[in-house]
This record gives structure tokens, sequence and C-alpha cells, in this order.
């Protein structure tokens, strides 16, 4: 949809911000944890720090300003630092009006939550085995 395809269109002028910003590099790469292949993250951008310390950014567009980060976007933010092993990702977003940016990028890090985590852990591995034993 036109949303979709906004957010095609604006995430590489906003990864460049939070590169310049961040020295957080841009990436498309699709990641699996270190235990199970099966699970998979593609994070919109990573950066190691010079103590080994992983960070990773999300990008998003929205024609509503947000009080906070959405729920759905905050699990999507978690399972990529399960994946990764990362300890925050930065969370930027750019606000638009009939699809035109407004301002600069906004941002919020986003610490890593081992509870929340397991909670994904636990959803995850249903759904897995559901899948499973319907193919059995």
């Amino acid at each position: 949809n036109a949303f979709t395809e906004h957010g095609k269109r604006r995430e590489p002028e906003i990864a460049e911000w939070v590169r310049a910003e961040f020295n957080i590099e841009s990436s498309q790469a699709l990641f699996h944890a270190p235990h199970d292949r099966r699970h998979l993250a593609t994070p919109d951008g990573i950066g190691e720090r010079d103590n080994g310390v992983l960070e990773l950014s999300e990008i998003k567009t929205t024609n509503k300003p947000w009080r906070s980060i959405p729920k759905h976007y905050l699990r999507q933010i978690w399972w990529q630092q399960y994946v990764l092993g990362a300890e925050r990702t930065l969370m930027a977003w750019e606000l638009h009006r009939d699809f035109v940016p407004v301002g600069e990028p906004q941002f919020q890090w986003v610490d890593r939550d081992d509870n929340e985590i397991e909670k994904l852990l636990g959803l995850v591995d249903q759904v897995i085995n559901t899948l499973i034993a319907r193919t059995q």
C-alpha cells in the first residue's frame, strides 16, 4: 500500500541520518539466533562499539505522532536483540503528513528486556511446534 511504499522510499534517507548521528550502519542482512537457526531477524542497522557492545537500529515512518513506541514495534526490537545478542536498539521514526516528512527523525533508545524476550521465545516456540505437528 501507499504507506509501505513511502516507508521503503524514506528508509535509506533515515538510515543515513542514523549513521551520521549514531554511527550505526544500515543493514539488510538476515540473521539467525546462535541456538536456533529458525529464529530470524533483519534489523535496519547494526553498530559495534569500541567495547564490543552491539547496538541495533530500527526505522519506521508514521503519519501519527507517538506518545511512546507502539508495543508491536517493541516486540520486534526485543526479538532482534535476542537473535543478535544486542544490548540496545535505537528506534528512529519519521513523522509525515500526506507522505511529506515533517522535521527531523525522532528517536528513542530501547534497552534489552530479557523478561519480554522470554515471553516472545515461549510464543514463537508454541507456533513452531504447532506448525511442525500439523505437517506430521
